[in-house]
């Protein structure tokens, strides 16, 4: 054989091997993905969980092929609304910006609720603000309850700040019966619901004071909540309101030493019996607090790679997923940003289920707290 046509050959074989393997497999994943869609549409709500898991993370394993194979799918008069439900799911999860105008398309044309909502849903996923522009906007015209809470819970998950006056209205309902959706809507939105809410700890209305005092404490544990809870406390006429104040301080307050200082000082003064016996039972908790500081110092083995594999896993499945004490013994107090990121995404499950897993996180935040702090 020709010594040049010898070499020619060669090189095309590791050409085919080398490279025309890799792409020959991404060209199957990506028929798997689309088929698997295709799948979905047929199946509808008889889909089990995890198929619809699997095809999520193969859309965001191959964000342009599902991209540039759906969005003709939505332009197509003769698509069924099941069919289009399904395509602005998987290109929600695709993620990709050039998906948002046409789905705002397939909202404002939706004749369903349904259609509506999974398209707002997918605008949220993506994340690109011109979708939270649109969904603001569709407050003015939306005029169900439930439809306008998925809005303002969708424009919190994206911490689209312009929503928050808007969202002020969650915080006007009775506190015993919707504080859940307090937690869901301003829980996404995060540290930056913070300056907002301490606003509105003053309110006039008990209830917006309650809702807002309960996210600074327990579920935000905006340190720079403390000083003004501590000033409050003592203005407060409301005795319940009072109580949510102590059960904050909790969470907010530098120290334990600090937090068994405030309580002791709480039983000397309060006049009212009920706040007497939750400031006593507080204080009686702190030594279990203690414990789980002492315990947590002996256990942990700080790393960020365990601790970043572990969230990862948590992460990925919202929480369901994952070792919450693994991921507390590789933390340290400069993981606080990323377990953020870790409880607002739990609260995306939009189960009250979820609230226990998005307080493990809290608990590790604030014992990383208390242990970074030295002293008293």
């Amino acid at each position: 054989m020709n010594r040049v046509l010898s070499w020619v050959l060669t090189f095309a074989l590791y050409v085919v091997l080398g490279n025309g393997f890799p792409l020959l497999a991404r060209a199957a994943e990506e028929n798997d993905v689309l088929a698997g869609i295709e799948k979905l549409v047929q199946l509808g709500e008889k889909a089990p969980q995890e198929m619809w898991r699997k095809v999520a993370d193969k859309a965001e394993q191959a964000p342009d092929s599902v991209t540039e194979a759906l969005l003709p799918k939505l332009k197509d008069a003769t698509a069924k609304e099941n069919a289009l439900v399904v395509y602005v799911w998987a290109l929600g999860r695709a993620g990709d910006q050039r998906s948002v105008t046409p789905i705002i398309g397939i909202a404002d044309a939706a004749k369903s609720d349904v259609l509506k909502m999974s398209a707002w849903r997918a605008l949220a996923a993506i994340g690109d603000m011109r979708g939270a522009e649109y969904m603001l906007s569709k407050l003015d015209t939306t005029k169900d309850g439930n439809m306008r809470f998925m809005l303002l819970n969708l424009l919190g998950e994206m911490q689209y700040e312009p929503a928050l006056p808007r969202m002020a209205v969650i915080l006007n309902q009775e506190a015993s019966r919707y504080y859940w959706q307090s937690i869901f809507a301003f829980g996404k939105m995060g540290d930056k619901a913070i300056p907002f809410l301490l606003k509105k700890i003053d309110d006039g209305d008990k209830n917006v004071r309650m809702q807002a005092i309960m996210l600074l404490g327990e579920w935000l544990m905006a340190p720079e909540a403390a000083k003004p809870l501590l000033e409050r406390y003592w203005k407060e006429k409301d005795p319940e309101v009072r109580g949510m104040i102590l059960c904050a301080l909790v969470w907010t307050l530098p120290s334990l030493g600090e937090t068994r200082k405030f309580l002791e000082d709480v039983l000397s003064k309060e006049k009212n019996k009920a706040v007497r016996e939750c400031a006593q039972e507080l204080l009686t908790s702190l030594p279990e607090m203690e414990k789980k500081l002492r315990d947590l110092e002996k256990e942990r083995k700080a790393s960020s790679q365990r601790f970043k594999a572990e969230w990862e896993r948590i992460y990925k499945s919202s929480g369901k997923e994952g070792d919450y004490k693994a991921l507390s013994a590789a933390s340290t107090n400069a993981d606080e940003p990323e377990l953020k990121r870790l409880r607002e995404r739990i609260l995306q499950r939009d189960s009250d289920e979820c609230f226990y897993d998005h307080q493990k996180v809290n608990e590790t935040i604030l014992l990383n707290r208390l242990s970074a702090r030295k002293g008293p």
